[in-house]
């Protein structure tokens, strides 16, 4: 994991968990008080950490209980028009359309990641045009009905001529009844092919949204 990698072993790796002191993990995050995003990221893994800790009896307590996060000022980024066309070129390029699809999907439906990734024929054939959306995968945990966009379903269609017989994905993994499992590498590759920065998969959602209140929906 990068963060226990990069940060948190240089800093405490040396450390017996019972020894580590509140003083240890305060100072790790005054010292990325630079970066307040990977400072407060860094101190909820440690709280997991030591949260295992005391159910392992290594030690009595949770040292990072009492440790203040940095603000975080909410991050909203949107792809200008001229961004989407090269994104759209650039998937277009890309030698695997399993992921550049699902990037695609994210953007035409304004979903989540997981909900996208783990996207099963059954749940947009037993309703034509709509996606339902089981409760496992949605946010809410409530079963949602999506109506899809022409080009959602366009998509669909042109995924229907490789699909393999029994497959139950739509976006099928490596192994057998598996789903893809991440597209960063993916995403990373399409956004510096055409010259996207600072951009998370995130932000396909922000651009979905914006897309639909600047056409008056």
């Amino acid at each position: 994991m990068p963060i226990i990698k990069h940060h948190i072993n240089p800093k405490l790796g040396h450390i017996q968990a019972p020894d580590v002191e509140q003083a240890d993990i305060a100072e790790l995050h005054r010292e990325m008080r630079a970066t307040p995003y990977a400072a407060n990221r860094t101190l909820a893994v440690l709280s997991k950490m030591f949260s295992l800790a005391v159910v392992w009896k290594l030690r009595p307590d949770n040292l990072v209980k009492g440790v203040r996060r940095y603000p975080e000022e909410k991050r909203q980024r949107f792809l200008s028009p001229a961004e989407l066309g090269r994104l759209a070129q650039a998937l277009a390029d890309h030698p695997f359309q399993i992921s550049a699809n699902a990037i695609r999907m994210l953007l035409l439906t304004g979903a989540r990641r997981g909900e996208v990734l783990g996207m099963t024929w059954e749940q947009v054939e037993a309703e034509p045009g709509v996606w339902i959306k089981p409760s496992a995968l949605t946010k809410q945990k409530t079963l949602h009905r999506v109506p899809l966009s022409p080009g959602a379903r366009q998509l669909l269609e042109d995924m229907k001529r490789w699909r393999k017989p029994g497959e139950p994905y739509v976006f099928p993994g490596r192994g057998p009844g598996e789903h893809l499992a991440e597209i960063k590498k993916t995403w990373a590759s399409v956004c510096k092919k055409a010259g996207i920065a600072a951009t998370r998969i995130h932000d396909l959602r922000h651009t979905y949204a914006s897309v639909l209140v600047s056409s008056g929906l």
